[in-house]
């Protein structure tokens, strides 16, 4: 639907990227809107409604489209240090994807200054396997997010809070769900634990797309990964079981501690 006409990096690219901005100390903004966004973003669900972990309110789905709208304009203005994850190329009949189709395009600048990246990592749909699968990449990730002396900040719910172990990372325990109605304290507590580099890794849903970019704003030196959901099936998540299954060779628990024992990859300069 979007091919050949988006500054699109492939998953390789992206991780590398991300790589060499934590390797070089540049800050950077990493964030993720798929269709569960592009639901909320244009109310095409009700209040009632629920993606698990937080109901489609109108008050945070107006917020999230008032984010998105600042974060396209940053990224008008200056794109060098933002990467925007979309599943951009997926069926047509996806939910939302026409109303995010027009919205980008009422935006002819934005297509051509976004560097789109994939909207997951790893994907499990069949047409997406070649594209969006880069293990060795997303191992090199973690350990430099684990060996490179950086301050890491979790902000998620306890089901993940194993990976503090191995990242070294401070924590920001946050609800498994309704996490928006305590946005404030969730925010508070992030400033209190951040220091001018901090890095912080977001497994939040839709809030967390809402807060990162507020710190960002308010803290322009700190950097911001949605990355926190590939950690949930690492840590034993039902829903994203798959990944524990293709990253299981390369990690293991001992004592509650996540240890990675295979550093074998070396991103290309």
């Amino acid at each position: 639907m979007h091919n050949g006409e988006l500054n699109e990096l492939d998953v390789r690219e992206y991780l590398q990227q991300v790589i060499w901005w934590l390797r070089a100390d540049e800050p950077f903004f990493h964030t993720r809107y798929n269709d569960g966004e592009w639901c909320a973003m244009f109310h095409l669900r009700t209040a009632e409604q629920t993606n698990g972990a937080h109901h489609y309110t109108p008050d945070l789905c107006d917020a999230l489209m008032e984010t998105f709208e600042e974060l396209t304009d940053a990224i008008i203005e200056d794109p060098s240090h933002i990467l925007l994850g979309s599943a951009l190329w997926l069926c047509p009949g996806i939910s939302g994807i026409q109303e995010f189709d027009k919205y980008i395009r009422s935006k002819p600048s934005l297509l051509e200054r976004a560097r789109w990246t994939t909207g997951e990592v790893w994907w499990e749909y069949p047409n997406e396997v070649n594209r969006n699968v880069d293990d060795k990449g997303l191992i090199a990730l973690f350990d430099e997010l684990r060996m490179g002396n950086h301050h890491v900040v979790l902000v998620s719910n306890e089901g993940i809070r194993d990976v503090c172990y191995c990242m070294g990372a401070d924590f920001v325990r946050t609800p498994p769900q309704e996490s928006w109605k305590q946005a404030q304290q969730i925010l508070a507590e992030c400033v209190d634990l951040m220091r001018p580099d901090s890095i912080f890794i977001w497994c939040l849903g839709f809030p967390g797309k809402i807060l990162s970019w507020k710190l960002w704003k308010d803290h322009p030196t700190t950097s911001h990964l949605d990355l926190g959901h590939l950690f949930e099936g690492i840590c034993g998540n039902p829903c994203r079981e798959w990944l524990k299954q293709k990253i299981g060779p390369h990690y293991a628990y001992q004592d509650r501690v996540l240890k990675p024992y295979v550093f074998s990859f070396t991103p290309e300069d």
